[in-house]
């Protein structure tokens, strides 16, 4: 498969090279704040991989705040790398199959840091 003149392999290959949030590496409690090239999207890490979202298209739908899963990050066609919460120049693909614009930026605030 040839995608904008790499393929798949070398795809995956390049991939650890984008800075990125792993799933596993997020606990209950945590904030992920994913800036987008078009949004701003607030994640609060829930229980058994779902998380509450707000921001971007959640805000525009009136859908903030939304229990949803994360099937992972992809370059918007349909590989996908599912433990992969977030990686810069990849795309958020929600479980609802909502795929946000190219990821900028990914912060990660810890809970226990919170009051």
């Amino acid at each position: 498969m040839r995608m904008f003149g790499a393929d798949l392999h070398h795809i995956v290959e390049a991939s650890h090279v984008y800075p990125r949030v792993q799933k596993d590496e997020v606990q209950a409690g945590d904030w992920v704040i994913i800036c987008t090239v078009k949004s701003e999207y607030h994640l609060r890490v829930l229980e058994d991989g779902l998380f509450e979202a707000s921001g971007g298209w959640f805000d525009k739908k009136g859908k903030s705040c939304m229990r949803i899963g994360v099937a992972g990050a992809t370059w918007g066609g349909s590989a996908i790398m599912p433990k992969v919460l977030a990686a810069c120049g990849m795309r958020v693909e929600f479980r609802n199959r909502l795929i946000t614009s190219p990821v900028r930026r990914i912060v990660v605030i810890p809970g226990r840091l919170l009051n």
